[in-house]
């Protein structure tokens, strides 16, 4: 395994940095962080961290074309990230936060689910297809056979003669 690292000076200047950063890199970790807030049901905060992060990556690649004219690289970049960052603003926008759950409105309602009503709480079993349900099924999977088994043949090899 190689490691690579990189020193860089550390700046107070709002905009060295802005304009000393790297768009992609800013890009990719805004998509997966707000991504992982999605999941974990924090909707509204995702939408305000991608749009914080388009700003600042909006800032940064002003700077740079102030700074050393217009780039066809650096644009091409900036505007394959703020098109994966719309993206992601338009699927979080799609997110009904008035549940609970967070689902997408395009999914099927809870209403619609089929619940077997006549199960009482002690009598519900998590099973998979085709295995027996009752009080003497288990949730273990089926005991391996030992080793050396082929079925249809004997372990054994003495014989009665």
């Amino acid at each position: 395994m190689r490691v690579l690292t990189q020193d860089r000076p550390v700046t107070e200047s709002r905009m060295i940095a802005e304009m000393e950063m790297n768009p992609a890199v800013i890009g990719t970790f805004a998509t997966q962080y707000a991504a992982q807030l999605a999941l974990d049901g924090e909707v509204d905060e995702a939408k305000e961290l991608t749009q914080a992060h388009k700003d600042l990556i909006g800032r940064g690649m002003n700077l740079k074309s102030q700074a050393a004219g217009a780039k066809a690289q650096s644009e091409q970049i900036y505007e394959s990230v703020q098109k994966r960052m719309d993206n992601i603003t338009e699927e979080l926008a799609k997110v009904d936060t008035s549940s609970s759950y967070g689902s997408i409105e395009e999914e099927e309602s809870y209403e619609d689910v089929n619940v077997d009503q006549s199960l009482g709480d002690d009598e519900v079993y998590e099973r998979l297809p085709h295995q027996a349900v009752g009080p003497h099924s288990t949730n273990l999977p089926p005991a391996l056979p030992p080793r050396g088994y082929q079925a249809g043949k004997s372990k054994s090899t003495s014989s009665i003669t």
